[in-house]
């Protein structure tokens, strides 16, 4: 770097920063160090957010030096900052801009009680980041915090008695020497005690668990059908997490401290058909905002009365549930625009209350996701999960086959108002996905219908900007009309058979 460019502000792509920082690590907060360094002070695009973080501040020197002239700012995930401590040395260290420092000594810890924000997509309830099932191939509905395996040094003595470090952790050794716990070896001994072996030990992380149901909306959709069937279902899948096979143990260890249920719903389509509502009108946003109210109302309020029955999961204390906040208080305000509820609109719901209860305890961390249920929904004779129909009438392939489908309950009185995926405005998909949103603390899978003669780029970048506007976490498939398939024929077989 030059005398001339030293004084200059430099600036990182965020999510390149994000990245390369492990912040996809992060979970309940996010957290900031502060490492000082030869160069000069390199101040980083922070975008200003509304929720409040822990930022931890770490100030250090260049090992080799001995003295610091300069500082830079990374975020890092709270599981990797975890790992450091004071007197610990950073090594081969990779910045936002790509490049590589080494040996950088940590001095000591300031908490400077920042807001910095967060754009990691295993994070619930914060709508930063549109998570994106084109990309990845994934259902997109789960979200719930993960961790991955990492290694610790595991320090065998001659006694054979057995200690633990975290690789990075600076150990100091007979003689007064300081070393990582990763170099140390068989010649070193530790407060007297000779080492007999140093082996890495994996330590696992946690694995998000898809405990999934759907409520059938053409059958279950008011505020009484809600109050009889959801404490049923949330009860139910809460004993499947008891009960439930686990092909490892980080993943049986995971569900067991947050008993994560994602209970969605299925025939919003059906619905609106046979109560002659037309898909993406006034009416049904105003309607699905009240339906996904109670919804979410009796899901909460089940899983509150099933703590006191129960016991809350290990990990209530210092959550969000602990502290009383609920979906609806961190949703998105454009989403909230979405539809109109004046002075003389009362809610459904008694939210203070529930706080209240919430307070004292939940029996589930995770609970309300909307699956696309493209198989089930055809065994229970209803309309796919919150989709449009693909068509009146038409063959579905999934994993199970080739299956011919009617809409259900097609009829003079109905046909005009199943009106086709392909037929609408996209946005209109998305505004109604931004209502759903509102009222549930993970996400859903909202597929996009596109005729790719009749697309451009530039729409689809609007369309999926549009849904991180309004506080979307997720857009699942881009389904379109291929020229080479048959046009009555809507193939599903790629999608998570967990799912369907």
């Amino acid at each position: 770097m030059t005398n001339s460019s030293k004084s200059k502000y430099e600036k990182a792509d965020y999510f390149s920063r994000l990245a390369k920082s492990a912040g996809y690590r992060s979970r309940s907060s996010i957290k900031l160090l502060e490492i000082l360094r030869k160069d000069n002070f390199i101040k980083k695009n922070v975008l200003k957010d509304t929720t409040n973080h822990q930022v931890d501040i770490l100030k250090g020197m260049p090992a080799s030096s001995g003295k610091a002239t300069g500082k830079v700012k990374i975020v890092f995930g709270v599981n990797d900052l975890k790992k450091v401590k004071n007197g610990d040395i950073l090594e081969n260290f990779i910045l936002p801009n790509g490049e590589q420092i080494r040996d950088i000594i940590v001095e000591n810890i300031v908490d400077e009680e920042k807001i910095v924000p967060t754009y990691c997509g295993t994070e619930p309830k914060k709508h930063k980041l549109v998570f994106n099932g084109i990309l990845t191939g994934n259902c997109t509905e789960i979200y719930q915090n993960t961790e991955p395996n990492h290694y610790k040094i595991k320090i065998i003595y001659e006694d054979e008695s057995v200690e633990l470090f975290e690789e990075e952790e600076i150990v100091e050794v007979d003689g007064g020497f300081k070393k990582p716990a990763k170099k140390l070896s068989s010649i070193d001994s530790i407060n007297g005690k000779k080492i007999y072996i140093a082996e890495k030990e994996k330590i696992d992380g946690m694995t998000a668990v898809c405990n999934l149901a759907s409520v059938n909306l053409s059958k279950v959709n008011t505020k009484e059908d809600f109050e009889r069937v959801i404490p049923i279902a949330v009860r139910m899948l809460d004993n499947v997490i008891d009960l439930n096979f686990y092909p490892q143990r980080k993943v049986k260890d995971t569900n067991l401290k947050n008993r994560a249920i994602g209970l969605g719903v299925m025939g919003e389509a059906q619905m609106l058909a046979e109560k002659q509502i037309m898909w993406g009108s006034d009416e049904h946003f105003r309607v699905i905002d009240e339906i996904m109210e109670n919804f979410s109302y009796w899901t909460i309020k089940t899983s509150a009365e099933l703590a006191k029955e129960k016991g809350s999961y290990p990990e209530f204390e210092g959550s969000r549930w602990s502290k009383g906040i609920l979906p609806i208080d961190t949703a998105n305000s454009e989403a909230k625009k979405l539809v109109d509820r004046d002075l003389f609109t009362p809610s459904c719901c008694d939210w203070e209350g529930l706080r209240k209860e919430v307070k004292e305890g939940m029996r589930n961390g995770y609970l309300m996701a909307i699956a696309p249920t493209s198989s089930i929904s055809i065994l229970s004779g209803t309309t796919q999960a919150i989709e449009p129909v693909y068509k009146r009438k038409w063959f579905e392939e999934n994993l199970s086959g080739l299956i011919p489908v009617v809409v259900p309950n097609l009829s003079p009185d109905t046909y005009m108002y199943y009106v086709t995926a392909y037929e609408l405005d996209q946005k209109i998909l998305v505004k109604a996905g931004a209502i759903r949103q509102k009222w549930i603390d993970q996400g859903q899978s909202l597929n996009i219908f596109i005729d790719p003669t009749k697309v451009t780029g530039k729409y689809l970048h609007e369309l999926y900007s549009f849904g991180w506007k309004l506080g979307l976490k997720s857009f699942y498939y881009l389904r379109s009309k291929s020229p080479e398939t048959k046009d009555e024929v809507m193939d599903r077989s790629m999608e998570c058979i967990g799912c369907q």
